[in-house]
């Protein structure tokens, strides 16, 4: 049987790092560094024509984050991005 190829189309990174280090001066002093989005897959179409192949379509929701935030106040926001694929 021969399998079919495979092809990765685009990949999405995301990391977060969180750290805190209370002081009696600042008992908050913490910061949290995101690089990435959370995602979500919308809009998902896949047309077949027997077997000719098939046609894949979907949009993918990148939400808006917080990409640097200290003591809970947020210093650099990303803005939502949407891809038609």
């Amino acid at each position: 049987m021969v399998r079919p190829p495979t092809w990765v189309v685009q990949q999405w990174n995301y990391s977060q790092t969180a750290t805190s280090a209370p002081t009696t001066a600042d008992p908050i002093n913490s910061s949290l560094v995101q690089n990435g989005s959370n995602l979500s897959f919308n809009g998902v179409n896949i047309i077949t024509n027997a077997d000719q192949g098939a046609l894949y379509s979907w949009r993918v929701d990148l939400w808006d984050y917080c990409a640097q935030e200290n003591d809970g106040v947020c210093g650099q926001t990303i803005d939502t991005v949407i891809e038609n694929h």
